[in-house]
């Protein structure tokens, strides 16, 4: 069983999401962090197991502008080898009327030293669609930047 924690840093061009300053700045610093914990962790004997591919799914909370979404994200990384894997990133979030919905890809790095601690970081390029209560729909750019970290409570 994994917990795993993470955050992520998304724009769009139809909608740019207000983050402060003093936010932005702490994710590159939890992610070096996390980094730096696991590149001093004593290193397990044996190699770890890395499956060819990974299938991640789950609930999704998404704030743009003062609209609060609630929905879903599934993600599917095809490991190219025991650090690298190529991601491809599907979403949809709803508010009543407005929704959105997107797709990206692009690379998954993970720092498999330690048997416990996993961080991971990616960063995901491709489109957003955004349909408004009125049923406008936009699309534009879309990125999904990011990383985390897994905690193997058992085995």
């Amino acid at each position: 069983m994994d917990l795993s924690l993470g955050m992520t840093r998304r724009q769009r061009s139809a909608r740019v999401p207000r983050i402060g300053a003093l936010r932005v700045m702490r994710i590159p610093a939890l992610l070096a962090l996390a980094f730096a914990l696991c590149a001093v962790s004593p290193a397990s004997p044996q190699e770890h197991e890395v499956s060819q591919v990974e299938i991640l799914g789950g609930y999704s909370s998404l704030r743009s502008s003062d609209t609060n979404f609630n929905g879903w994200k599934a993600t599917l990384v095809g490991n190219v080898n025991s650090w690298l894997g190529i991601a491809a990133d599907f979403d949809g979030h709803y508010a009543g009327g407005p929704s959105e919905h997107s797709i990206t890809f692009g690379p998954h790095f993970v720092l498999r030293k330690n048997k416990r601690w996993t961080p991971l970081g990616y960063a995901l390029f491709g489109v957003a669609f955004e349909k408004s209560a009125s049923g406008e729909t936009e699309h534009g750019f879309a990125t999904g930047l990011g990383g985390g970290l897994d905690y193997e409570i058992s085995h």
